[in-house]
């Protein structure tokens, strides 16, 4: 089964990018994070930016709590990483400042955003990286 992300590693920009086409379970969640820590980039100190605009409010709170506890306790280095996370509607954002107030660790920075070029700007991403870098990341 194709999980409900694809994962897009960008080392010039220090940067994983990461695309979800629909709402995932809780099991594509761990799945996801165990991926996420096998990448060499994140063990490097690498920032993730997700673009989660394609998932619908029909999750409950509840859900997001227990997601964000399912990711690794602390990041693979000493650096402090950021962890961006772009949504589409006010209440994707307030959705995920649940799972980014659970999902807080030392080390981990994270911010939610409804505009690409400030989530871009925080991140400090490089021009070269174009208008959307997800626009470019094919779902299988």
């Amino acid at each position: 089964m194709t999980p409900p992300w694809v994962i897009s590693v960008d080392t010039s920009a220090n940067c994983i990018f990461v695309k979800w086409s629909s709402n995932p379970k809780l099991t594509d969640v761990r799945t996801y994070f165990q991926e996420l820590m096998r990448i060499p980039a994140l063990a490097a100190g690498a920032n993730v930016f997700n673009d989660v605009r394609a998932l619908s409010p029909d999750l409950p709170t509840s859900f997001f709590r227990q997601a964000a506890r399912l990711g690794p306790d602390a990041p693979n280095t000493g650096a402090e990483q950021k962890l961006a996370l772009l949504v589409s509607s006010d209440v994707g954002f307030g959705l995920m400042r649940v799972f980014a107030t659970f999902r807080q660790r030392p080390g981990i920075e994270i911010e939610v955003f409804d505009s690409l070029e400030e989530a871009k700007a925080w991140l400090g991403l490089p021009a070269e990286i174009g208008d959307d870098p997800f626009a470019a990341m094919d779902m299988q």
